[in-house]
């Protein structure tokens, strides 16, 4: 197969996502990730066309909260309003 046996839009396609990993690449490597990390989603960015958006997707997961900002109770704090069942009563009337 040459390259004039492929479709020019599917060349141009091709041509776009070779740039655009590479766009993506210079972004990863600028993050501070360990080395590990960092290669596996630069091999990630380099597949056709899906790559470049999967490797963004991976890395764009948001950074820790400061723990003066995290709930520090998560079992007592988060429980959204819901009334805690009392003891003895399952919800149901025993009405006959």
């Amino acid at each position: 197969m040459s390259l004039n046996d492929i479709p020019f839009p599917a060349l141009m396609a091709l041509c776009a996502s070779a740039l655009a990993s590479c766009g993506v690449t210079i972004l990863i490597w600028r993050r501070d990730e360990p080395v590990l990390f960092r290669v596996a989603v630069t091999v990630v960015a380099f597949f056709p066309v899906v790559g470049p958006v999967f490797a963004l997707w991976i890395t764009s997961f948001p950074d820790r909260m400061h723990p003066a900002l995290q709930a520090k109770y998560p079992k007592t704090v988060n429980r959204y309003s819901i009334p805690l069942a009392k003891p003895g009563h399952d919800g149901e009337s025993k009405k006959g």
